[in-house]
């Protein structure tokens, strides 16, 4: 199969079809059932949450709240995004199919969802660890902008891949993604 094309099935299996790519098992959030739709939809609402989680942190960096202050404020920050699109998307389901969304699509679509709240993860834990005092406050909020803007690059590495574009298209995307994420960090820095 040519470099970084779809994935086809393996000679002899009948199978001529095309399955689109997967990401490796030790990657794939497992904390998710399927919901229908592919490892696509974790890695773009991947960077999506970890876009937010940057917004934030530079936000906080300049008057930090403290450490558990500011965990907290990312964690409900990030649940209010995901109440909000989670909203949206049922919302959307109601007027389109002209009932109310059962309960079972309201979980489909949590779970859909989720995946926004793992680029939390991270950065929380290296604010809570500055909170215990293992890490100074300045530099976990150094650390947690760092950790972001790499979920940020792997994350737009892994969609590209997974959309299946070529490793050298995969990583001109996550450089892309990530020089954004720098250039925000330094234009807050720069300006302050």
């Amino acid at each position: 199969r040519p470099s970084g094309g779809p994935v086809t099935a393996p000679h002899g299996t009948g199978s001529g079809h095309r399955h689109p790519r997967r990401l490796p098992r030790l990657l794939r959030p497992h904390l998710f059932p399927t919901t229908g739709h592919g490892d696509g939809h974790l890695a773009a609402r991947g960077v999506y949450g970890a876009i937010v989680v940057l917004a934030l942190l530079l936000a906080m960096k300049d008057h930090p709240p403290g450490p558990w202050a500011a965990a907290g404020l990312v964690t409900v920050s990030v649940l209010a995004v995901l109440a909000a699109e989670l909203y949206a998307e049922l919302l959307g389901l109601e007027i389109d199919r002209g009932r109310a969304a059962t309960r079972a699509e309201q979980k489909a679509k949590l779970h859909e969802l989720g995946p926004i709240t793992l680029s939390a993860e991270a950065p929380v834990a290296v604010l809570v660890l500055s909170g215990l005092g293992l890490i100074d406050e300045d530099r976990a909020f150094d650390l947690a902008v760092i950790v972001t803007i790499a979920l940020i690059t792997v994350d737009g590495f892994l969609a590209r891949r997974l959309a299946g574009r070529t490793v050298a298209e995969s990583l001109r995307s996550a450089v892309f993604l990530g020089s954004i994420g720098v250039a925000l960090a330094v234009v807050k820095q720069v300006s302050h």
